[in-house]
């Protein structure tokens, strides 16, 4: 059977099971298995236990259930209110200054995190109401928050940007500094596309509120412990005193002590933490297992290679064959989450990258960006229906109309970073020296 022909009737395969709503696991799990005994026969299905294994005993996919824990330490602590209070009186004197206070501190506690959704679940029924009752008109509230809490695949450290780096065989230390720029980047244009909304509509957001120096040095002492926190994580990853592993180990026992500090830490609230991340990491890793099973399928049958040499051989510009990518998984990312996206693409994209001539790490922050767009674009949009679940006073209509301008600014993000490609590039270009 032909190459192209298995490859065919692979990606029928995955559109068909996905159509029946089976897990993206269980579908690269099952193709994988039946076609590798088809191919190949029963004794293809000796090595499930050895790629299980080599998979999940991964050294480096240790730092995936520390961030994981951190996040959820943090999520616990109740620091998104702080870090909201703080944002909103350093920038209130900004035109829409709320709106990009709101911004700041959603991205902060979405980096923390790891999860956009957590960092939509736990700033909306904080800064939503607040900024309506101020009077800002609910869309701009409402998108303001979806679209902040997008920027989490960016901001390290990022339980996606692991997986990628794992599954790309790079850093996760110069990934964590490849998405660094690009993620402040794009919450900067989030910042001005804010403003030039209230410029234009002047109604839909109250005049600039200032505060004193008083007000604004009184709220930073509730936010500090974090914010030390995730710098010392990412000093020591940029400066070479830990890995990432040893960064995320140093991450979880902050938060832990941050948390217990808030006295908010319960046996009950800690078996809840743990549970969480348990149920979490053994969900990234079976996607994984699932997902390297797929692709020793494609090696196997030589799918991988002989595609990216036909796609290099039909000698179409560079750009424009990674415009076509871009588009693809902005497309993929409206309907599957982004870490089965990348498992389920990597395979066949990453040798189109490497024989194209891009950087791995460069197209990992490219990639980061791509996926902002991802939870905010409807109809599938994840943060859309979590912002209706936590704010039940808001209309899906009222949060999408919200969330659709800042889908501009997160496609100006990607050509920023497609175009300069040093703003990727310069950190972790210094961490070599």
């Amino acid at each position: 059977m032909e190459w192209y022909t298995i490859a065919i009737m692979l990606v029928l395969g995955i559109f068909l099971f996905l159509a029946m709503g089976m897990p993206v696991a269980f579908t690269l799990g099952i193709l994988a298995l039946g076609s590798l005994y088809f191919l190949e026969g029963p004794i293809s299905l000796k090595m499930l236990g050895s790629v299980s294994y080599r998979t999940a005993a991964s050294y480096i996919l240790t730092a995936i259930p520390l961030f994981v824990f951190m996040g959820e330490m943090l999520f616990v602590s109740g620091i998104g209110a702080n870090l909201f209070d703080m944002a909103s009186k350093w920038l209130g004197w900004l035109p829409g200054g709320l709106a990009i206070g709101g911004i700041g501190a959603t991205a902060i506690f979405g980096a923390m995190s790891g999860a956009s959704t957590a960092g939509t679940a736990t700033m909306a029924p904080i800064a939503v109401p607040e900024m309506v009752q101020r009077g800002y008109k609910k869309e701009l509230a409402s998108g303001t928050i979806c679209a902040a809490a997008s920027l989490v695949p960016i901001i390290p450290p990022s339980v996606i940007a692991i997986v990628y780096a794992v599954t790309a065989e790079q850093s996760i230390g110069e990934l964590f500094m490849a998405c660094l720029i690009p993620g402040i980047t794009l919450a900067i244009v989030m910042s001005l596309l804010v403003i030039l909304w209230v410029r234009i509509y002047p109604g839909h957001a109250p005049k600039t509120v200032k505060t004193t120096w008083k007000e604004k040095l009184s709220s930073v002492p509730g936010t500090w412990p974090a914010l030390i926190l995730i710098f010392l994580v990412l000093v020591t990853i940029y400066t070479g005193i830990a890995t990432a592993t040893e960064a995320a180990a140093l991450g979880a026992l902050g938060s832990l002590l941050i948390a217990f500090q808030s006295r908010r830490l319960t046996w009950v609230v800690m078996q809840k933490v743990l549970m969480n991340t348990m149920t979490t990491t053994c969900m990234i890793l079976f996607i994984m297992i699932c997902s390297s099973l797929f692709t020793m399928l494609l090696a196997t049958q030589g799918i991988t290679a002989k595609f990216a040499a036909f796609v290099v051989a039909l000698e179409t510009n560079r750009w424009l064959l990674l415009a076509i990518i871009m588009l693809l998984y902005i497309v993929m990312g409206c309907f599957i989450d982004v870490i089965s996206v990348i498992l389920i693409t990597s395979p066949i994209v990453l040798p189109i990258i490497t024989n194209l001539g891009f950087d791995l790490v460069w197209f990992g922050a490219v990639l980061m960006v791509n996926f902002a767009t991802a939870v905010i674009t409807p109809p599938f949009a994840l943060n859309i229906y979590v912002m209706k679940k936590v704010v039940p006073d808001l209309t899906l209509k009222e949060i999408t109309l919200g969330t659709l301008p800042f889908l501009i600014a997160d496609l100006v993000g990607l050509v920023l970073v497609i175009a300069f490609p040093q703003l990727a590039l310069w950190l972790p270009s210094m961490m070599k020296i």
